[in-house]
């Protein structure tokens, strides 16, 4: 097994530690994206929601291709965004 795919449980991440020393842990993306909403006012989840997720899925696109330069990881473009929802 190359891969465990979980919610970060303390006992998870120690057992699949233990017993799969080689596998690689990640945390489940669904579960972050619920941790880190919570700690969003209601107010503000929309928005908050939209950007999480896009933030997630160019970082999914430079992943997979590869294209781990600054220029793409760039996430300054969002503030312009963020202050015109205001």
């Amino acid at each position: 097994m190359r891969l465990v795919v979980g919610d970060r449980c303390a006992g998870l991440v120690s057992t699949v530690n233990a017993m799969l020393p080689d596998a690689g842990y990640q945390r489940c993306m669904v579960h972050f994206m619920r941790n880190v909403l919570s700690k969003v006012p209601p107010t503000h989840r929309e928005w908050a929601s939209a950007a999480l997720m896009l933030i997630c899925a160019r970082i999914r696109y430079v992943t997979v291709n590869d294209w781990s330069s600054r220029r793409y990881l760039d996430m300054s473009r969002l503030d312009g965004i963020m202050q015109s929802t205001d």
